[in-house]
């Protein structure tokens, strides 16, 4: 998939909230893709750092681009799963 397949996988083939964090193929190999997250305050909590769900949510749109990717086109596939560790703030 080059970069303007990978631009239309992430148009039309996930949810709307997930369109809404902006992801965006910066980068197309044979065996690699990468995909920017464009930083706005939206995705920000009240600690003002960006939210774990944000990066959670990415790291599995970019899973299924990648598994996609080395297809040659998407397949119909879900997660089963998805592990989140969590980092207290220490300076509260």
């Amino acid at each position: 998939m080059d970069e303007s397949a990978i631009r239309a996988l992430l148009d039309t083939t996930f949810a709307p909230w997930i369109r809404d964090l902006g992801l965006a193929p910066e980068s197309a190999t044979d065996t690699s893709i990468t995909l920017r997250l464009p930083h706005t305050d939206k995705l920000r909590h009240a600690g003002g750092v960006i939210c774990g769900q944000v990066f959670m949510a990415a790291a599995d749109t970019a899973m299924i681009v990648a598994i996609a990717h080395a297809l040659g086109s998407f397949q119909p596939m879900t997660t089963v799963s998805l592990t989140t560790s969590f980092l207290p703030d220490k300076n509260r």
